[in-house]
């Protein structure tokens, strides 16, 4: 189902070069939708993005723009508008006033994808913006990488264990996982120090889990990171023992219910 939710985005060449290099608008493009994919999950409360992105528009000559639309998997949910405005605001957000902390529908992952965004302004780039209907454009800064370090610095660091879905399992340079937290709703990433730490973990991949290590925390409260030291997987739930399973264990002997209770309390 088509929407009319659509986010332009916008890349300048520098003036001594002209031209705007592929690999990294490519990676811009690819961080731009790790931001909006985030929201998505975040808005939607599902754990997988009901969105697809369309290109609609693109101008080849710089600044290059791109124009994207929604479209939605998802036939009884139509947040494509909302993820726009969410996202813009964020990025506006953390573009212009850190002492506002940490946008609504932003969590860690995506604070680091908008520093990311903002790095190719150092690779051949001279402006970046994003830009929908109804909404004042948003011209991204290096402001971005400095304002995402101080939200998620770390405040302090204990040990502790997080409960949730482990999803997004990697083995590309450091060994790495996200937990989806069941309360807090956050992504938190888990970085493993062994082999062995990392099949458990693909053996649980998916499931609900319980992760014990060093947990880093921001600035506000919010766990980012914990640094693996034991995955203890919880059964499936078909796998747990049913009430009719017990049916037939016999616990108080010969006993009534009440005299099995009655000599309990002799006892003491």
């Amino acid at each position: 189902m088509l929407t009319n939710a659509r986010i332009t985005f916008e890349v300048a060449a520098r003036s001594d070069t002209g031209f705007v290099p592929v690999e990294t608008f490519m990676s811009a493009v690819a961080n731009l939708l790790e931001i909006l994919k985030d929201v998505d999950i975040s808005v939607s409360g599902k754990r997988k993005a009901t969105l697809n992105w369309q290109i609609s528009e693109i101008s080849l000559h710089s600044p290059l723009l791109m124009t994207m639309v929604a479209e939605s998997d998802d036939d009884g949910i139509d947040i494509a508008c909302e993820v726009v405005r969410a996202s813009i605001h964020g990025l506006r957000q953390i573009n212009e006033n850190v002492r506002a902390g940490i946008p609504p529908h932003f969590a860690a992952a995506t604070l680091e994808n908008a520093k990311k965004l903002v790095s190719v302004l150092n690779d051949g780039i001279a402006k970046v913006a994003v830009i929908a209907p109804d909404m004042k454009p948003v011209m991204l800064t290096q402001h971005i990488a400095a304002h995402v370090d101080e939200l998620i610095a770390p405040s302090y660091e204990e040990v502790g264990t997080v409960e949730g879905m482990l999803e997004t399992i990697s083995v590309h340079g450091k060994l790495s996982g996200n937990l989806y937290d069941v309360l807090t709703e956050e992504r938190i990433t888990c970085i493993f120090t062994s082999d062995e730490q990392m099949q458990r973990a693909h053996g649980a991949f998916r499931g609900r889990v319980a992760v014990s290590g060093v947990i880093r925390y921001a600035g506000s409260g919010k766990p980012i990171s914990i640094r693996v030291e034991e995955v203890l997987g919880f059964p499936e739930q078909l796998k747990l023992p049913k009430f009719k399973d017990l049916e037939g264990i016999d616990l108080t002997g010969e006993l009534s219910p009440m005299e099995y209770v009655r000599s309990l309390r002799d006892e003491d």
